[in-house]
């Protein structure tokens, strides 16, 4: 027995009538339906309370009663509850589960069916690389055979008509993976012997690799058989396609066409002799393979559906093809003569990313099945109109993530996988017995009919039988069909009714279902006399009860029944809802019962304009809208009064205010809440009602509503003169401009007799002075540029890097290159370098040190930051000198250079005074000159102040500085010690520090270490006081002593001691104790470390002759060098000295 558990209490279990499958639901509105002997199940959900679960008679639907209170059904006169039948259409769900193959093993990959349908082959993308060939005839859960293909899968292709399929990806032995791999497999389709679910001869049922074709210098992209020639066809990444001949394992390519610059083939497709390619770029391209002179695709040729073209799935019989991409698009694309032609799109369902991974045909070509990266499976009727193809027909939401489909040979199956692992098979098209019925009636035999759709033929009379409403039918065509009966309610899978054009005999035995169930009824070209239909092209709501009186009331001559209201087309949104005048019914009647109540979205009536008399809305007072729908609260400057009678609707638009008046109020309901605008003053009342508004004079205004005085401009506004040939300004500072009727723009007319109008004027206001605010803001950008280029010029740019670098010393600086040089011209220049830590930088030019230090700079061009190759003298310097690596400091230019050039793309010598000359034209045009100056320079003053502290305390972090602080935070605390051989390191301590630094350090040596990475660690800010490097990593007492010279690179120096290490002990080497001077002396006092003079009281001295001490650790290069160095001399003397002084002293 098998269990199965679910997060509901179970109450309802019932088996289909054959068995096949289980139905359980519970109260709480969830039933399941369990297909064979899956672990999946099909969800039904219900917001609401159940009462029970069943099946149909014939298997069509999964039936509810469910209990729903009668106050949310807006029925008046019914009291308690109602019960409400829920019918679920089984072939509505979505692709019914068939069985799994693999449950528990991870495969995602395409999908490959044999010609027989008996098995079905996958590969994997994800390491390891496989291929699996299932058994899909017997449902075996684990694979016949598998087989390794040790290559970066692209794309799985059956060469058609044979056994061989072609595996297609990139090597995983290049390094680069430029060589494309192609492996022809052979499949044990035909030959093998099967018999129930096994093989007799196990030795036939591998698959064989008959060849391998090597693609060199390309990297592929995508793959397919170019059948009418007997050929492969691989995209490469380098925007060209190779075609090669079948069995031609050297991979020499027959044929090679070029597509447009940048752009590379990532599907590919073909037609008899027509090649179609999907891009990278989202293009899709036709070309014809018969013309042998065309070797390139021009982008003039192509259509453009977007996204990353994943899959292409040509038409068998027209030069149409169909495209998926990864911006969820599907789209045909037909080419005339190989020129772009019309283009559509279909809609997929589903949560973003959805890209679309595979495409398929089906059913001669009848639909369409795709698969998307969100689990998404839908299926599309190619023989719907194009109007009709934007929705899917099924769709199926999974959590298979980044699911790949392939159909069956006959079409029973769609095998998928994804993230999930495993193999899913669902059926295509689960017919019920309704579905049978239909196909084998009378209706079925003259029209065409499918299992979700019936189109009439021809204009013969039709009679739909009673029991059409318990068929799956999800589109019905009667498009110019005269139709005798209909059913009274429609199936409840009816999404699409057309009947554009139809004669109906009997309208009136299409039940209220037939124009609520449906998406879409088009009535458009249909005699509408008698159907009792809510009227219009937008939503359709059944709306207010006074409404639907009324209409029964105008329509009763000809319905005995009738629940819609008519209302005049076009509508939109909520149709006369709340508040509307009658023709049938007077105000005094209306006004007892206004309040209407809306139902949810219903169904979309297409039908023609004017064809039913116009019913009078009208807006209430305060609020305005067409023909009383969308009533929206009266705006800003506006007034709306009261609802219109008979046939005049006054709230149609909002009415503005007299000239000069307005408010910011909105909702206004009389004239007489207008007021004047800023820049007004009121004198009265006005001769239409309302106050009369006068305008201001020069150089003063209003600050505000309804003002009796007006007061002159203050600092930073400025009057606008009056000027009869001048417009008004586009908008005021203080927020509205008058807006005033056409009617009140006139110069003096009488609107009426005895009443005129005064013309239209507007106020003498002050706005805000721009030619002063632009002074500040232009002065400010100035002095900015000025403080900044200072900044630089005092400062210097800040070193990311002196390296060596073919051949020269080149210095990088950190940031961007916020210097303009023009090369050849002037990008030489005298420098100075300074806090680098490197001696042969920071010292001044002298006599003494010829040819070894820089005194100039020449800058490269490029991007990023600023790259310079150092010079002594106007040459590049000798490489053979001192190395000179550092990786901070400072480095500026003699004279004003560094201010002169610094910017992004404008020096600061054309842009400041460019922008000083700018803003003096400002100032001139300015209102208040003085007080601008005054502000203008204290606020830039201040600002660029602020700015510069700014750059100084935030400017940017080189990355040396960023691996130091990072590193600094990973150090224990610092440990004061006495000088000698406490202050030793362990190896591990070495060994981290030069794992952290690598990229950094590279083959430097230890005058680099420490002058740029032990100097800042063990000093302010990195470290509270001054120590020793031993001091900060962790100091221990010394094991061996290192001399060693510091030119040797660190690497190389590391490396010894590890070894060294490893020899002493090999148990635990990396906690072996060594004293090195460079990490053992503190840097910053060193003439205390030298024992001020005294060298048998150095620190060198002490950590020697230590009793600890075990021995004497010499690191040598391929020279020797050490034994030239003074230092190191001194230490093999001493060591000689002790070796005979000490027993066991090495």
């Amino acid at each position: 027995m098998q269990q199965r558990g679910v997060d509901y209490s179970v109450t309802h279990l019932q088996f289909s009538a054959s068995g096949g499958c289980l139905l359980s639901g519970g109260n709480s509105g969830i039933a399941e339906l369990w297909d064979g002997d899956q672990q999946a199940a099909t969800a039904f959900k219900y917001a609401g309370s159940i009462r029970g679960w069943t099946f149909s008679a014939d298997e069509a639907f999964v039936l509810a009663n469910s209990a729903k209170d009668a106050s949310s059904l807006n029925s008046p006169g019914v009291q308690g509850a109602a019960d409400v039948i829920l019918a679920f259409p089984l072939d509505l769900r979505f692709p019914r589960s068939g069985f799994q193959l693999g449950l528990h093993r991870v495969v995602g990959g395409p999908l490959v069916a044999s010609p027989n349908g008996f098995f079905l082959l996958d590969a994997h993308y994800e390491s390891p690389h496989m291929l699996s060939l299932w058994d899909v005839r017997g449902r075996m859960t684990v694979p016949v055979t598998e087989a390794h293909t040790n290559i970066s899968l692209v794309d799985l292709v059956h060469f058609p008509g044979t056994d061989s399929v072609l595996v297609g990806g990139n090597s995983e032995q290049v390094a680069d993976s430029s060589q494309a791999v192609v492996q022809q497999w052979r499949m044990p389709w035909q030959r093998a012997v099967y018999q129930g679910s096994w093989w007799y001869n196990l030795q036939q049922r591998q698959m064989q690799l008959e060849g391998v074709y090597h693609l060199d210098e390309c990297k592929l992209s995508s793959l397919a058989i170019a059948e009418a020639f007997q050929q492969m066809a691989a995209g490469c990444e380098g925007s060209t396609i190779r075609f090669v001949e079948k069995g031609d394992f050297s991979g020499k390519a027959v044929r090679v066409i070029s597509l447009p610059s940048g752009q590379f083939a990532t599907a590919l497709a073909f037609h008899d002799k027509t090649l179609f390619v999907g891009t990278q770029m989202g293009a899709v391209c036709s070309h014809g393979l018969e013309d042998s002179t065309r070797s390139d695709i021009q982008a003039m040729g192509c259509q453009f559906p977007g996204g990353r073209i994943n899959v292409l799935r040509a038409m068998p019989s027209a030069a149409q093809v169909f495209s998926g991409g990864d911006n969820g698009r599907i789209c045909k694309s037909q080419f005339v003569g190989h020129e772009p032609g019309n283009m559509t799109c279909l809609d997929v369902p589903g949560m973003e990313p959805r890209g679309v991974l595979s495409l398929q045909l089906f059913l001669n070509s009848t639909k369409l099945a795709s698969s998307s990266v969100n689990g998404a499976l839908a299926v599309w009727d190619l023989t719907l109109p194009a109007e009709l193809q934007l929705k899917p027909l099924e769709w199926f939401q999974s959590l298979d993530y980044y699911m790949t489909m392939t159909i069956s040979p006959d079409g029973a199956f769609f095998y998928t996988t994804g993230t999930l692992g495993g193999i899913s098979a669902r059926y295509v098209d689960s017919v019920p017995s309704a579905v049978r019925r239909l196909k084998s009636s009378p209706l079925c035999r003259s029209n065409i009919c499918t299992t979700s759709s019936v189109t009439l033929r021809n204009r013969e009379p039709v009679d739909f039988p009673g029991w059409l409403e318990v068929t799956p039918l999800r589109y019905l065509n009667c498009h110019s069909g005269e139709i005798v009966s209909m059913p009274t309610k429609p199936p409840v899978s009816m999404r699409l009714v057309n009947l554009s054009n139809a004669v109906v005999y009997y309208w009136l035995s299409m039940g209220e279902s037939w124009y609520s169930t449906p998406t879409v009824v088009d009535l458009r070209d249909t005699d509408v006399t008698g159907i009792p239909i809510l009227h219009g092209e937008a939503v359709r709501l059944v709306t207010d009860r006074n409404c639907i009186d009324a209409a029964k009331a105008k329509a009763s001559k000809i319905f005995s029944t009738l629940d819609y209201c008519i209302l005049r087309s076009p509508q939109q949104g909520q149709l006369c809802a709340s508040h509307f005048v009658s023709h049938d019914m007077s105000r005094e009647a209306l006004s007892a019962n206004v309040e209407g109540a809306s139902l949810p979205r219903m169904t979309e009536i297409w039908i023609d304009h004017d064809d039913f008399p116009a019913w009078l809305c009208d807006c209430p007072a305060g609020r305005y809208g067409p023909n009383g729908t969308d009533c929206q609260l009266c705006k800003d400057n506006h007034y709306c009064p009261a609802a219109g009678d008979g046939d005049v609707a006054k709230n149609a638009q909002a009415k503005p205010c007299p000239p000069g008046s307005g408010s910011t109020a909105t909702g206004l309901v009389n004239l007489s809440s207008c007021e004047c605008l800023p820049g007004f003053y009121e004198k009265g009342e006005g001769p239409v009602g309302g106050p009369m508004c006068e305008t201001c004079p020069s150089g003063e205004s209003t600050f505000g509503y309804g003002q009796t005085l007006c007061m002159s401009c203050t600092f930073g506004y400025r009057p606008l003169a009056r000027s009869p040939h001048r417009e008004p300004p586009k908008g005021p500072p203080q927020g509205r401009m008058l807006e005033a009727s056409a009617q009140l723009r006139d110069s003096r007319k009488p609107s009426s007799p005895g009443v005129s109008v005064e013309p239209f004027a507007w106020g003498s206001e002050c706005y805000p002075d721009w030619y002063g605010m632009g002074f500040v803001c232009v002065l400010q950008v100035a002095v900015s540029l000025t403080f900044w280029g200072l900044q630089r010029h005092c400062r210097g740019l800040e070193i990311k890097d002196v390296s060596l670098d073919r051949g020269n010393w080149v210095c990088a600086t950190a940031g961007r290159r916020n210097i303009v040089i023009w090369p050849g011209v002037l990008d030489r220049f005298s420098a100075v370098f300074r806090d680098t830590g490197n001696p042969y930088l920071d010292l001044e030019i002298t006599t003494d040190l010829p040819g070894e230090q820089p005194d100039g700079v020449q800058a490269l061009p490029g991007v990023g930051g600023l790259r310079m190759v150092l010079l002594r003298n106007g040459r590049e310097l000798d490489t053979l000198g001192p190395r000179l690596d550092t990786s901070r400091g400072f480095v500026n230019f003699r004279g004003p250079w560094l201010w002169l050039l610094s910017g992004r793309y404008v020096p600061n010598a054309l842009s400041v005074p460019f922008l000083l000359i700018v803003a003096q034209l400002l100032l001139t045009q300015s209102y208040f000159r003085k007080f601008w100056v005054l502000f203008g320079l204290a606020s830039t003053s201040v600002i660029g102040l602020v700015m510069l502290l700014l750059m100084n305390c935030c400017s940017s972090q080189s990355a040396l500085n960023y691996l130091l602080t990072n590193f600094s935070r990973q150090l224990p605390k610092p440990m004061s010690v006495l000088r000698g051989p406490q202050r030793a390191i362990r190896l591990d301590s070495i060994l981290e520090l030069q794992h952290h630094f690598r990229f950094i350090i590279g083959d430097r040596d230890m005058y680099y270490v420490t002058s740029n990475i032990l100097h800042p660690l063990t000093k302010p800010p990195l470290a509270k006081s001054r120590y020793s490097y031993a001091e900060v990593a962790g100091p221990v007492r010394a094991t061996f002593f290192v001399s060693h010279y510091w030119g040797m690179p660190f690497e190389h120096s590391v490396k010894s001691l590890s070894k060294h290490a490893q020899l002493a002990d090999q148990r635990d080497f990396k906690q072996t104790s060594y004293w090195v001077c460079s990490f053992a002396i503190n840097q910053h006092c060193i003439e205390e470390e030298l024992g001020g003079g005294d060298l048998f009281q150095s620190s060198f001295y002490m950590a020697l002759v230590d009793p600890r001490t075990k021995a004497t650790v010499m690191l040598l290069d391929d020279e020797a060098t050490p034994l030239t160095r003074v230092w190191c001399l001194f230490e093999v003397l001493q060591t000689f000295i002790l070796s005979h002084q000490q027993p066991g002293f090495q």
